[in-house]
């Protein structure tokens, strides 16, 4: 759990794998920088963000940026 509450650790562990995000704790999840740096690496992590990040201009920025077959589908079903 300490670790899931490491900004250091979770970053290294998103800039991997963007979907990491959804072991980051609460605080992290709601945390912009964090939101941004996951769903740059993987548009789906987007879905792991807390509601409010969620509807953020700037973190779904990342998402429809990316060109990847499955990110556009994550995106269509975060925002329904």
């Amino acid at each position: 759990k300490e670790l899931q509450n490491d900004k250091q650790v979770v970053m290294t562990a998103i800039q991997t794998n963007g979907r990491s995000l959804q072991d980051a704790s609460e605080r992290l999840r709601n945390d912009k920088k964090v939101v941004i740096a996951a769903v740059q690496n993987n548009g789906c992590a987007l879905q792991f963000a807390s509601k409010e990040l969620q509807n953020d201009k700037k973190s779904r920025y990342g998402c429809r940026s990316k060109q990847w077959l499955g990110s556009s589908i994550c995106f269509q079903r975060i925002t329904k």
